[in-house]
């Protein structure tokens, strides 16, 4: 039970994490966009699904760095925390 719990705010601060991340770096990503849009206008319609599989691997490629992270860090500090408990008793 604990664990869905901690699995739930983990997954809802992943996702505020991930959005101020993009928020940082918009300009980028609306750059990155338009120029999948560009290469998409060169290419015939057949190949526009592969360019689109693309941009959505590399935005779940992002996700799940930032989630990993994330994780990683709250797994951490709990660690951490236990071993300084551990240590001062």
């Amino acid at each position: 039970m604990l664990d869905d719990i901690l699995q739930a705010v983990i997954e809802k601060r992943t996702w505020e994490v991930v959005n101020e991340c993009e928020q940082s770096i918009k300009g980028k990503i609306e750059e990155f966009e338009s120029a999948v849009e560009r290469i998409k206008e060169n290419l015939p319609k057949e190949g526009h699904p592969d360019v689109d599989l693309l941009l959505d691997l590399y935005f779940e490629k992002h996700t799940v760095s930032v989630r990993g992270a994330y994780t990683a860090g709250v797994r951490d500090k709990l660690k951490l925390r236990k071993e300084i408990i551990d240590f001062t008793n």
